[in-house]
């Protein structure tokens, strides 16, 4: 298993070279490739965030609620006074920093389904979905947010798998296939979390907004 330093390296080179990549087609300017940047890097620690005493989870846990209570906040200045703002502001970051991400925790082993290629794609839809539904983003930059966590993410999986193999002392570690991989059937609760994380993933590609914008820079730029 790859350490922190090794995935925040590795993630900060891939996501400036697809940020890079989206200035140079010109479809983007600088302020919206560094946000694709940003999500990037973040994508590529991601999956360590069911590890509570990895420093990626450290990391994330201080990264995330703030980050997003930024984003909230920034959205709903308009409608709110300053005390509503900074009490909505306050809820948000307490709910989040602990809330959803221990009860995260709590659910999740480190190296089941959450580090799986599924849930690489579960996540760029969350992504997909928040930046289309909530912060009114095109289509296009919504997919194209989502696909840099992807991208990451399942760069963080592979890098685990190939720091999985030691090539000086010629042999294989236990923890080699347990983080690229498409299902998880070892024991029961293993299944039910392979199903639901299918069933999310279903669920999520029935909300998203359509694709083709995103499919035709593709094609048109191969």
């Amino acid at each position: 298993m790859a350490n922190f330093k090794t995935h925040i390296t590795i993630s900060t080179i891939a996501s400036a070279i697809i940020s890079t990549s989206l200035l140079l087609i010109g479809i983007y300017t600088f302020l919206d490739a560094f946000l694709v940047f940003i999500l990037g890097v973040v994508g590529g620690i991601f999956p360590d965030i069911d590890s509570e005493n990895s420093k990626s989870a450290r990391v994330l846990f201080n990264i995330l609620p703030v980050s997003i209570t930024a984003i909230y906040l920034f959205t709903i200045a308009p409608n709110y006074f300053f005390v509503e703002m900074l009490t909505l502001s306050v809820v948000t970051f307490v709910v989040i920093r602990f809330g959803f991400i221990r009860i995260f925790q709590w659910i999740t082993v480190h190296r089941g389904m959450f580090h799986s290629i599924p849930m690489a794609f579960v996540v760029g839809l969350i992504v997909v979905l928040i930046s289309h539904y909530l912060f009114t983003s095109n289509q296009l930059s919504s997919w194209i947010y989502g696909s840099a966590v992807t991208i990451n993410y399942i760069i963080h999986l592979i890098t685990d798998e190939i720091y999985s193999i030691d090539i000086y002392n010629q042999r294989v570690k236990k923890s080699l296939g347990s983080a690229l991989k498409l299902f998880r059937v070892k024991t029961t609760t293993d299944k039910i979390y392979s199903f639901l994380t299918y069933l999310v993933l279903l669920v999520l590609l029935y909300l998203a907004p359509s694709s083709h914008l995103i499919i035709y820079v593709i094609i048109d730029n191969s």
